[in-house]
């Protein structure tokens, strides 16, 4: 026999050193992760910390295949073996990721739909490969709710993928709001390729008044730039929703060229078209047009069956300073309808400097007090009876218990009664609504120091349960401006805990101010489950490393829901 063969089986016959044996064991480990087998991964592990149960490594990766397995339990419970250890347990930032990631994909699997949403959740506050995965497998699922979410968080990812799959829904998918959803994505995603989807939304003669608008927006963001031919096409198709498209893209693109297509539909048989081409020219302000004074073509219009079109004509008159835009006004904020009433409003306080006279002329005296706060506003624009306008606003906020909402409607922009329906994607969204409507009060209060602020809010948060969690959280929380801030801080003393645990979570989602994490933390343990929720998202969302104990105790929680945001939470610390 050879030297080489006999040197070859001498090696081969000594035993392996525990160094030599630790490694091969965690090859043989991931080998069998890789090929997706974790129970054989899990017998390897538990092998090889019985021979060597003092291997820090191996015990890690035993963690690990616990994960894999979704054996939650004994994951949490091996932890307290390697923390025992590795005095800087901590720092293994991978090994914590992959314990984050185990409760995650359990939770991806199961078999209720919330707890699916609350993965799909975790795996977007991620912001990873491994999260985009998980976005993308959510828009295949058979639940509506979870495509819904899944659309709306895949806005703010972008992956090529994602992209595609969402250009699909905005094509074939059934579930109308799902599908508006996609239309309103291809927007926000910029996704120039869906361009001929948006145009057959708008044109096509089975689209609603709303699919019309989300898709017209949608384009819009999309365009820098449109030729006059193709205004002049859009302008004078014989379908609505290209005409309204024209209206819109005259008016966003600020095409003063293209003003002059704006005035022969002024008498479009769609009330619609009619008051996109009124906002159109009343932002481009042309004096005339063909020898002819704007106001002269405008004034017949304040006589228009629409409401929304007579108080576009209104509003556009009154910016001319034209005395008939101040007499359609004080007509429509006397009409029997609140809808009517509170849509003259927040146009009138969109007129600016124009519509002062009037504004105070009903700001304070007028017998409906969402009138009295829409005009309030439109003062406190203009910087005009502030002082009046923030007090209105303020008794609003302490004596109107009911739900508001902040109502959007073309460039009109006002506080309503809140007639939101319920939506599947968003949890608790008409209350969320409401809440989000009254904190942009309260900043506003704050921003112009108005003395009773702070009694407002403070009001405001021992009435009213936050619900900024999960989803809705992602998608609509407003960040406070500084006097905000400041106004929240000064209420983490207050000696009534709903008040002092309310403002650290408005704190915490606003500023990221760590000084709250120690009171958000301290409470957590003797907290009912909806707000140990908000705790945890609050927590994760100021990332600091010092929660990251906190929240991989977290994991350890009885309710799975709570494990999975404190897997997420615990994630977005580890990659502030």
């Amino acid at each position: 026999m050879s030297s080489f063969f006999v040197l070859a089986a001498l090696l081969y016959a000594m035993p392996l050193s525990a160094s030599s044996q630790q490694e091969e064991a965690i090859k043989k480990i991931n080998a069998a992760l890789l090929i997706r087998d974790p129970r054989t991964a899990l017998e390897l592990a538990r092998h090889a910390t019985r021979q060597q149960p003092n291997s820090k490594e191996l015990q890690a990766a035993l963690i690990r295949t616990l994960a894999k397995t979704g054996d939650e339990k004994a994951m949490m419970a091996e932890w307290d073996r390697y923390r025992e250890l590795d005095p800087d347990a901590y720092e293994n930032h991978a090994l914590l990721e992959e314990m984050a990631w185990g409760i995650i994909d359990k939770g991806s699997q199961s078999s209720a739909i919330v707890t699916r949403a609350m993965a799909l959740l975790a795996g977007f506050f991620t912001q990873t490969y491994r999260g985009v995965n998980l976005v993308h497998k959510n828009l295949n699922e058979k639940s509506a709710l979870l495509r819904g979410a899944a659309v709306q968080l895949s806005c703010d990812m972008r992956d090529d993928k994602l992209k595609q799959k969402i250009l699909q829904l905005a094509k074939d998918e059934k579930n109308w709001e799902v599908r508006m959803q996609a239309i309103e994505a291809i927007g926000k995603m910029r996704m120039q390729e869906g361009r001929p989807v948006l145009m057959q939304a708008i044109a096509g003669d089975e689209s609603s008044a709303e699919e019309r608008a989300i898709a017209i927006q949608s384009l819009v963001s999309m365009l820098e730039t449109a030729d006059r031919d193709e205004v002049v096409r859009l302008a004078q198709s014989d379908r609505a929703g290209l005409r309204l498209l024209a209206c819109e893209v005259v008016a966003s693109l600020n095409l003063d060229r293209d003003v002059d297509l704006m005035f022969p539909l002024l008498r479009d048989a769609s009330a619609e078209v009619r008051m996109g081409a009124i906002l159109a020219i009343g932002l481009l302000r042309p004096e005339s047009v063909n020898g002819q004074l704007v106001v002269d073509l405008i004034r017949p219009l304040v006589n228009d069956p629409d409401y929304h079109v007579n108080n576009a004509a209104a509003w556009l008159l009154t910016i001319y300073e034209d005395p008939a835009g101040a007499i359609q006004f004080r007509r429509a904020l006397q009409d029997d309808s609140q809808e009517t009433r509170l849509y003259a409003a927040s146009a009138l306080a969109s007129t600016g400097r124009y519509g002062l006279p009037l504004m105070r002329q009903h700001a304070f005296s007028h017998p409906d007090p969402y009138v009295r706060m829409n005009l309030s506003l439109g003062l406190i624009g203009q910087r005009e009876a502030t002082t009046r306008a923030c007090r209105e606003l303020a008794n609003g906020l302490v004596t109107l218990n009911e739900r508001w909402s902040m109502s959007k409607e073309a460039i009109f922009r006002g506080i309503t009664p809140n007639k939101i329906k319920h939506r599947d994607d968003i949890p608790q969204y008409p209350e969320l609504e409401n809440q989000k409507t009254r904190l942009e009060i309260v900043n506003l209060l704050a921003s112009l120091r108005y003395p009773g602020a702070q009694d407002a809010l403070k009001k405001f948060l021992k009435e009213r349960v936050l619900g900024f969690t999960g989803i809705a959280m992602a998608m609509v929380l407003q960040a406070g401006d500084q006097d905000a801030q400041d106004l929240v801080k000064g209420l983490l003393n207050d000696p009534d805990p709903r008040v002092s645990v309310q403002a650290a979570l408005i704190l915490a989602l606003w500023s990221n101010d760590e000084e709250v994490i120690a009171l958000l933390e301290n409470v957590y343990p003797t907290a009912e489950r909806d707000l140990k929720e908000k705790i945890l998202e609050a927590v994760g969302q100021i990332g600091s490393d010092s929660s990251v104990p906190f929240l991989v105790d977290s994991m350890r929680e009885p309710h799975q829901n709570l494990r999975i945001i404190g897997a997420a939470c615990l994630l977005m610390c580890l990659n502030h």
